[in-house]
């Protein structure tokens, strides 16, 4: 706002005010970076959902996830579009290359819901980050869940509710980091519902009045709450038994004292 001011006092104009202009100049000169400013849909949409990442010390942002899926007589295919296929870690000594954390949640998606029942293999799926979004590796397991489940079922998504929580293969919802700046930026955007893992739910959050937070353990429970009505018919029943079936297992096959790594 300094830088700014000078701008506008070297005008030598009886009239100094700052403008928008000279704030844009400052901005271009400086190189600063806008902050994410997404908002909820207006209306709901089949194959759109309403994900949350961070993309900085405590910092969150709403994150788009679309979906598409057309039936195939043969097998299915699966792209992806708006993120990188290939990640890249180390430091000037060492570096490992792997395939994107984004992509590999995608793939445990299909393996779930195949395992549901959903036959997700059948279909050419196409899922996209728009925007440039900041895919939050894991933590976008269940968004892109719900989206990819939508496009297959036909089923709108309701517009005002946002998720975070990485999918695990037999459908539960795992813990994520970041819950406080994902909730924060849900709001900003406009949701009134966030579904988040059980496992992250605080003390903090079962007082927020600003929306409403709703702890999920598993995917169907994610779904129904997600997904607008539509008739039933043979494949959603199926999808939530198989849903049920895969997570009751799951949960008695598990030691009685084994926890689940919380993960970022």
């Amino acid at each position: 706002m300094q830088i700014a001011a000078g701008a506008a006092s070297e005008k030598k104009e009886k009239d100094a005010a700052i403008h928008m202009d000279e704030i844009e100049w400052v901005v271009r000169s400086s190189r600063l970076v806008p902050k994410p400013n997404r908002k909820v849909p207006a209306a709901p949409e089949i194959g759109l959902v309403n994900g949350l990442a961070v993309y900085g010390p405590g910092l969150g942002t709403l994150m788009e996830v679309e979906a598409s899926a057309v039936k195939s007589r043969h097998e299915g295919s699966l792209m992806i579009t708006g993120i990188a296929e290939e990640e890249s870690m180390g430091n000037s000594s060492r570096t490992i290359t792997r395939k994107s954390m984004a992509r590999a949640s995608v793939e445990n998606v299909l393996t779930v819901l195949n395992r549901m029942g959903l036959a997700a293999y059948r279909y050419h799926i196409h899922v996209n980050f728009p925007g440039g979004a900041l895919v939050d590796g894991p933590s976008a397991g269940i968004s892109m869940a719900v989206a990819i489940s939508s496009a297959i079922m036909r089923r709108k998504v309701y517009p005002d509710i946002a998720m975070t929580g990485e999918l695990g293969l037999h459908g539960q919802v795992k813990p994520i980091g970041g819950v406080m700046a994902k909730v924060e930026a849900a709001v900003e955007a406009g949701a009134k519902r966030i579904i988040i893992p059980t496992e992250n739910m605080q003390e903090t959050l079962k007082h927020f009045d600003q929306a409403e937070i709703i702890p999920v353990e598993a995917l169907h429970q994610v779904l129904e709450l997600c997904l607008c009505p539509a008739e039933a018919d043979a494949s959603t029943k199926q999808l939530r038994a198989g849903s049920e079936l895969s997570f009751n297992r799951s949960l008695s096959a598990r030691p009685a004292n084994a926890t689940i790594e919380k993960q970022g």
